[in-house]
């Protein structure tokens, strides 16, 4: 009769659906893994940056894109002329601190896609966990140099290194943390697809929640079908 009764508990826990568990990810590494699963990241290399003052102020150039930070502007060095900064993130968003933390040359199969930047924020962005909120400014290629717009998301531990093959050598994908409305502890992945002629968004539908009285601000992430 045990044998029976084992043998029926079996048969019924191989009919029920398998429930994925959530998965937790404690810092960005583990974000990146989680994000980049399935997909081909770009090939991105450190810019040297070069600093120098004059009549005009101070400038940090970085390969053909320049950083006039009293200014708070992106210059074109091959023409001098002012890149536009386009907000892809909705809502009022934080003064950068113009000093960018990481600058690179993203690289699509071999060829330059264009150049990713990563800024913190000025203020209390530079504090507790608000450090976690980072701006990444995407300078799209044209015609082998800058293009006149350049395109600036907010996200959760948001990072270059997160920048993937889109569709096509022109498009490039980076996927982004959000809040899923003002002030809400809840967040939601953007997947951010770009040219040099603008960047659409899909959102993605698994849920992301911040786990509760976690120190490192350790985040669980609904498992699901990815976008």
């Amino acid at each position: 009769m045990k044998l029976k009764l084992i043998t029926l508990g079996l048969m019924i826990s191989a009919t029920l659906p398998c429930v994925a568990r959530d998965l937790t990810v404690g810092n960005a590494t583990e974000l990146r893994t989680f994000l980049l699963t399935g997909r081909h990241a770009l090939a991105i290399e450190p810019i040297p940056a070069q600093r120098g003052c004059g009549p005009g102020g101070c400038s940090i150039d970085l390969g053909s894109v320049s950083i006039v930070p009293n200014k708070g502007k992106l210059l074109d060095l091959t023409s001098n002329k002012t890149i536009k900064i386009r907000q892809q993130t909705s809502g009022t968003l934080p003064k950068l601190d113009w000093d960018p933390f990481g600058a690179y040359t993203v690289k699509y199969s071999g060829t330059q896609w264009g150049t990713c930047l990563e800024f913190t924020h000025a203020g209390l962005g530079k504090s507790g966990s608000f450090q976690r909120w980072i701006s990444v400014i995407l300078i799209p290629r044209q015609d082998s140099k800058p293009a006149p717009i350049a395109y600036r998301f907010i996200g959760y531990w948001a990072s270059c290194d997160v920048i993937m093959e889109g569709r096509q050598p022109s498009e490039a994908i980076l996927a982004t943390l959000e809040p899923v409305a003002k002030a809400s502890d809840q967040l939601q992945i953007i997947w951010h697809s770009c040219t040099s002629l603008g960047c659409t968004t899909t959102k993605d539908s698994r849920i992301v929640s911040k786990v509760p009285s976690s120190e490192n601000g350790s985040l669980q992430i609904q498992r699901g079908k990815t976008q």
